[in-house]
């Protein structure tokens, strides 16, 4: 029978630190990918339920619309492969993140026809997908670096949780300054659009290309 020795370090939820130690160029990747996970469903959901309520959807057009979101994403999802097939990971990436922020300030427009446009243009980049290719760059690396797949995945797990337990705060701090004020509050729409998609491709930029293939040795 094999065995497998744990330790406490193998249980700390910043283990995915290390990410940021091996390289400049994993480094970048690493906080771009993180910062995508910020336009994620489970982390933007509440900020959804509120919204969806205030700008008057009704409770029977926000079941459909839920489902119509569902939808968005596993097409964009499809889509997505598709396009890295054909115009490459790092073209996907510009446009995913381009879509996603296009979409996610079209969504705060206080108007419930604007939410089921946003989501739809979104298309690829929808529900963080936009890390698709950055996640692909920064798995090449990690193993160039001496990192296990494995490993790099827990990492990967391990950075998310942190947003998802930390960020909706955020939103929802956002939310409520502007509804004390009696406006509509978007300013928290427009933090995941700069967070999950501006800032990320602003990231990806700084890295040449070849800069994002690991070492041929």
């Amino acid at each position: 029978r094999k065995h497998v020795n744990l330790r406490l370090a193998d249980a700390n939820p910043f283990g995915f630190v290390k990410l940021l130690t091996r390289s400049r160029e994993l480094t970048v990747l690493s906080l771009a990918v993180m910062l995508v996970v910020c336009a994620e469903g489970k982390v933007t959901a509440d900020l959804k339920a509120l919204w969806v309520r205030d700008v008057g959807l009704s409770l029977a057009r926000q079941g459909d619309f839920i489902s119509y979101s569902l939808v968005l994403g596993s097409v964009g999802g499809w889509l997505g492969a598709r396009l890295i097939s054909r115009i490459g990971r790092r073209s996907f990436t510009t446009v995913a993140c381009a879509l996603s922020a296009l979409g996610h300030a079209v969504v705060s427009i206080p108007q419930a026809w604007a939410q089921w446009l946003g989501f739809l243009i979104m298309g690829p980049g929808i529900n963080a997908n936009n890390a698709a290719a950055l996640k692909a760059y920064a798995a090449q690396l990690a193993v160039a670096s001496g990192m296990g797949r494995g490993e790099f995945q827990a990492c990967m797990a391990s950075m998310r949780s942190v947003i998802i337990a930390t960020v909706p705060m955020l939103y929802g701090r956002l939310y409520g300054i502007q509804q004390s004020r009696g406006e509509p509050a978007r300013w928290a729409w427009w933090c995941v659009a700069m967070l999950g998609a501006v800032l990320p491709e602003v990231m990806h930029r700084t890295l040449g290309a070849e800069e994002l293939e690991p070492p041929k040795d």
